[in-house]
């Protein structure tokens, strides 16, 4: 009578071996796609967020203010702001250091940003047009904080808004229709 062996030939054990290495090796590698993929996004999120932030708060105070109080045609680190509140007279929006900060009037200075991000330029620049028209250009470089180079995002947002004069409002408001 003959004994059959019922397991595996060392051939067979090589290849099974061979085929769950390389399987192995591609998972892996997927694996280390999608966690730099997402560690980069979570980056691009909090930086894209605390700009979009910034650029959102300093568009509603400029729009509710009534007086731009920068010089024309000077670039400035520091945006102020004049307004119609005595407790929030003057509002001002400026960059020290690693952060963009708010005071409005006399209250401490509050900061817009965090942590989490650098801001490496803010510049404001006022611009006057006849008729009471003012413009303010504003750019904004942020940065993640990260040792990770694979994380590191910077962006930078240019932008402009537009204030009317509260004179040439009360002109607009009065002129028949």
């Amino acid at each position: 009578m003959i004994k059959k062996n019922t397991g595996f030939t060392l051939i067979e054990v090589i290849v099974y071996t061979a085929i769950f290495a390389v399987s192995a090796i591609f998972l892996v590698a997927i694996l280390g796609a999608v966690t730099r993929i997402q560690t980069r996004q979570l980056s691009a999120n909090e930086v894209n967020q605390q700009i979009v932030f910034v650029n959102d708060t300093i568009q509603r105070l400029v729009q509710q203010s009534s007086l731009i109080d920068n010089t024309a045609g000077v670039p400035s680190a520091t945006l102020t702001l004049r307004t119609a509140s005595s407790t929030k007279d003057p509002t001002t929006i400026y960059w020290s250091g690693e952060k963009i900060y708010l005071k409005e009037g006399a209250a401490s200075a509050v900061a817009l940003t965090d942590s989490n991000v650098s801001i490496s330029n803010f510049t404001v620049t006022k611009y006057e047009n006849a008729g009471g028209f003012a413009a303010l250009e504003i750019t904004v470089t942020m940065s993640y904080k990260t040792s990770n180079p694979q994380a590191a995002v910077t962006r930078t947002i240019q932008t402009a808004v537009n204030r009317i004069s509260a004179e040439l409002a009360l002109e607009l408001d009065r002129e028949p229709p």
